[in-house]
């Protein structure tokens, strides 16, 4: 799946915090949290978060409780079939997935820790694990239903490895004006010297792009991208170099005045071949799972639904489960979003994704 910061990662998260709520237990604590000295207690929390609205790729519209049973339940239908099939994932395989998720969020976005994102977004290494050993044994289902041609990995590898692979890039922090009003923020950016923690307040202060504005100038950026008007300046300076002022050419009628700090030189990256041949798999499977022919095999082995024992002593969870069943047909969320590996933060996504990193 497309795991952006997007919604599909919300549903990773709220799936996680539910369910790690909902074993919890909801009763008991008279405070969960206060907000300004009010309480509110986890029994508040956890109705809130049962009752939040969820969007489906096909559009249809899930309460999270509804959303988070299906999922659980959809997933250990496919972990069984797959069990059955003789391909149920392996730590191997999972940990291989993770740590390349680990290795591209962490190139792309210079200074930010994969496991930090995670936790912002309340999702913990083994949840994450989990969720990739979902999205890779139904893409395994899948290819022994359609009978995948294993061959067709290599040969896309072959056409994609390139664009998979990130160019040289510049980590900048960025002060934009207009040419005709400098004044005042020469006067700031000489006061903040070479103080890199000075240097980013004029940054938040002095942009006039809002984009900048609110990362403080920073971003990440292609060496080839860079205008031609200062990129042998930016190519020749050290780390943590200040560079200005100079003209920023945006276009041959747009032209903006300011100073570039150097923060960090990052070389050219791939993952290994093995790791991102793994996502290429995954990503063809995923593209003829959702070819119109093959739709109907996943349906199929989500009818199980309709029959699979479910037991709780929850009467609320028990209605929650036999309105799903009544409608599984319609509902058919899915494991995981598709795209890239489960459960993916921001700047992740492998070749094709934009991140959204700065």
């Amino acid at each position: 799946m497309k795991r952006s910061m997007n919604s599909s990662v919300t549903f990773a998260a709220v799936g996680a915090a539910f369910t790690a709520l909902a074993l919890a237990g909801c009763g008991g604590e008279s405070s969960y949290f206060t907000v300004g000295g009010q309480q509110v207690s986890k029994d508040e929390y956890i109705k809130k978060l049962e009752r939040q609205p969820v969007s489906l790729p096909n559009g249809a519209s899930l309460t999270t409780e509804q959303y988070v049973v299906d999922l659980i339940v959809s997933n250990r239908i496919i972990m069984a079939e797959a069990a059955k099939m003789g391909v149920t994932p392996s730590d191997g395989d999972v940990d291989m997935l993770f740590n390349a998720q680990k290795a591209r969020f962490e190139n792309i976005n210079p200074g930010k820790t994969y496991d930090t994102q995670l936790a912002k977004q309340g999702i913990s290494a083994a949840e994450m694990k989990d969720d990739i050993r979902g999205q890779l044994a139904e893409a395994n289902v899948f290819a022994k239903l359609i009978k995948f041609n294993e061959n067709e990995v290599k040969m896309q590898y072959t056409k994609m490895k390139d664009m998979m692979a990130l160019p040289p890039r510049t980590q900048v922090r960025l002060i934009l004006r207009d040419p005709k009003n400098m004044a005042d923020s020469e006067t700031v950016v000489k006061a903040a010297g070479t103080d890199a923690k000075k240097f980013e307040a004029a940054a938040k202060q002095l942009n006039i792009i809002p984009e900048l504005t609110q990362t403080s100038g920073l971003r990440v950026l292609p060496n080839a991208s860079i205008p031609k008007s200062v990129s042998s300046k930016v190519e020749a300076a050290a780390e943590g170099t200040i560079i200005g002022p100079v003209d920023w050419v945006i276009s041959p009628t747009q032209t903006f005045r300011g100073w570039i700090r150097v923060e960090k030189k990052i070389p050219a990256f791939s993952l290994p071949p093995d790791q991102e041949m793994a996502f290429v798999r995954l990503g063809l499977i995923q593209q003829k799972a959702m070819d119109p022919a093959n739709v109907g095999l996943r349906t199929q082995i989500l009818k199980q639904k309709g029959t699979i024992s479910f037991d709780t002593k929850d009467t609320g969870v028990s209605a929650v489960w036999n309105g799903i069943k009544e409608t599984a047909n319609e509902i058919q969320a899915p494991l995981q979003a598709t795209g890239a590996p489960a459960g993916m933060p921001a700047g992740a996504a492998p070749a094709g994704a934009a991140p959204t990193g700065k």
